[in-house]
């Protein structure tokens, strides 16, 4: 009866305890957030660990799979164009098949270099993103240098984002 009511509580733990099928449904909706608004998710995700209500795990697992699987939206975006006739067509048009092959070597070499980077240079992404599908950067390197990037990218705005949240 006179028990402490936050006595044996975790204090690491968020409100509401962040885990199980919350937590889940958390992650899961900033995922679905980022294909709307990576900034907005991300900096969400960010409040939401500065204000405990989420884990920090939960919250850059949910936000950087969202962000990697929009990335692979937008590479297979750029390999669907290229096989679409009217974009062959306009690319012959413009360029030789020489040019086209010496402009996927010079992708291919730096892709993962060039994938990464974009992620921390505004206004790089969508076109790289793209143009590394239609010029068939390999798959894999594609596929692993995003989820990086994207990893990367949302370990640093989320924990900062949460660790400066405490002085708001």
């Amino acid at each position: 009866a006179g028990r402490d009511r936050n006595a044996g509580d975790d204090d690491s733990a968020p409100p509401g305890g962040g885990r199980g099928m919350n937590a889940l449904a958390a992650g899961a909706a900033l995922a679905v957030a980022t294909l709307i608004s990576e900034d907005a998710a991300t900096l969400t995700a960010g409040a939401f660990v500065a204000a405990r209500t989420i884990p920090a795990a939960t919250a850059i697992a949910g936000v950087a799979l969202g962000i990697w699987l929009g990335d692979l939206g937008l590479f297979a975006i750029g390999r669907l164009a290229r096989r679409a006739p009217v974009v062959a067509r306009w690319v012959d048009r413009h360029w030789t098949r020489e040019q086209m092959q010496g402009i996927e070597r010079r992708l291919n070499r730096g892709a993962a270099v060039a994938i990464l980077g974009s992620r921390f240079l505004p206004g790089t992404r969508v076109l790289l993103y793209i143009a590394a599908g239609a010029f068939e950067v390999s798959a894999v390197t594609f596929v692993t240098s995003a989820a990086l990037a994207s990893f990367a990218w949302t370990v640093l705005v989320v924990l900062s984002v949460g660790s400066l949240g405490a002085w708001w």
